[in-house]
């Protein structure tokens, strides 16, 4: 399994403007969790961007 570093783009009510949150997933197949996180969101995402993390 590899290791990633999300820099998810999203959406805050609170301010009233994009943020950026990063979160670190291991999983084998990276689109396939970039997609459960569009998916299940509750807050509009703009953006998505990852790179791998060498161990």
């Amino acid at each position: 399994m590899k290791t990633y570093k999300l820099f998810i783009r999203r959406y805050n009510f609170i301010k009233n403007d994009y943020e950026v949150v990063e979160k670190i997933v291991k999983t084998n197949d990276i689109y396939h969790e970039i997609g459960y996180i569009y998916c299940t969101s509750i807050v509009s995402i703009k953006r998505i961007d990852y790179m791998e993390i060498k161990e």
